[in-house]
């Protein structure tokens, strides 16, 4: 294998037989696939998920390279993938979603002819219908230049984005910066691709923005993170991410970043929050040893002036202000009277 190549996917995989021979095949068709790194990790799946990947690596053995390890969620998968990573650039791929070959040729030909240290690209969310076929959904990125080489301490992605078109499906960092910024993911836990939006932005000066609808992103899969009974069950693994995420916060607290860029960052804790309240929200009552670390998670968004606009529902008012596991029960009797 060659070490100059210029961009690495890494595909974190987890019995997702279903799902990665869609998504490696239009990987392997790329016409400059020399110049491609596809990082696919089998993260201890117990079904044929490695033997795909081993039987891609066979056709594509200067541009495949398959890690077989225990399973570690998520977050393992990324932090094997970042040790390895040889290609200029660094973005992640879930094996369930998938790039549209003509549009990754555009986005290495685009590659090829930048130097920014953060490239942003455009998602399609496809949901797949009864018939078995998809409904495209495209998200454009509004009010931006695309081409153009921004400024990273004077770029508001709050500004371009009210949704999702800022997050890890748009976003590919230099993997200088990526490992610059000494991003190691916590393990066991999902959820961990908002840290990979956070950590590195401290650490860009540009960022440029192209008209490539590079990112499928297959939405209301079963089993997918964001999934109701799924955010139910995963609320420590929101909780734990939350503390990386306000702990990184403490640490460039005397760093000399603009305001943008401390916004910015503050975007991607605020959609963290929304998964955190949501999950809560899900629960009948919380149990008094389960509220230590979610009180640590409003005390933490008090200090850095983070009032989501959830806990300013009538519902979530009392609980915000005491924060306590009594106002939170209280709270959540009161929210299922007055929505059931």
């Amino acid at each position: 294998m060659t070490d100059n190549k210029l961009l690495s996917i890494v595909i974190p995989s987890y019995n997702m037989e279903d799902y990665l021979p869609l998504n490696v095949s239009k990987l392997i068709k790329a016409k400059d696939l020399d110049k491609i790194e596809i990082i696919i990790v089998n993260d201890g799946s117990i079904d044929s998920t490695l033997d795909m990947a081993m039987g891609f690596q066979k056709q594509a053995p200067e541009s495949i390279v398959v890690i077989d390890k225990k399973n570690g969620h998520y977050g393992s998968c990324l932090n094997a993938a970042i040790k390895v990573a040889r290609g200029k650039y660094f973005r992640i791929l879930d094996a369930d979603d998938w790039f549209e070959t003509d549009a990754l040729d555009m986005f290495t030909e685009k590659l090829s002819t930048t130097d920014s240290d953060l490239v942003v690209t455009l998602r399609v969310e496809q949901r797949k219908r009864r018939d078995g076929t998809f409904l495209s959904k495209y998200l454009p990125i509004k009010d931006v230049e695309y081409g153009k080489e921004y400024d990273a301490n004077t770029f508001s992605i709050k500004q371009h984005s009210k949704n999702v078109e800022f997050n890890m499906h748009s976003m590919t960092y230099k993997t200088s910066v990526v490992r610059n910024a000494n991003l190691i993911f916590p393990e066991g836990v999902c959820y961990t691709d908002l840290l990979y939006c956070l950590v590195p932005l401290s650490g860009i000066k540009t960022l440029v923005i192209y008209d490539i609808y590079l990112y499928n992103y297959h939405v209301g899969r079963d089993g997918n993170s964001t999934n109701d009974t799924v955010l139910k069950k995963n609320l420590r693994h929101i909780i734990v991410v939350l503390h990386n995420m306000f702990k990184y916060l403490d640490s460039q607290s005397t760093r000399n970043l603009s305001q943008v860029v401390r916004n910015n960052q503050q975007r991607y804790l605020e959609e963290a929050l929304n998964l955190f309240i949501t999950s809560i929200m899900l629960h009948r009552l919380v149990e008094p040893k389960m509220y230590k670390d979610i009180a640590s998670v409003l005390d933490y968004s008090k200090k850095y002036e983070i009032e989501h606009r959830l806990w300013k529902k009538y519902y979530n008012r009392y609980w915000y202000k005491k924060n306590t596991c009594f106002s939170l029960n209280f709270c959540l009797i009161f929210y299922r009277f007055t929505h059931l």
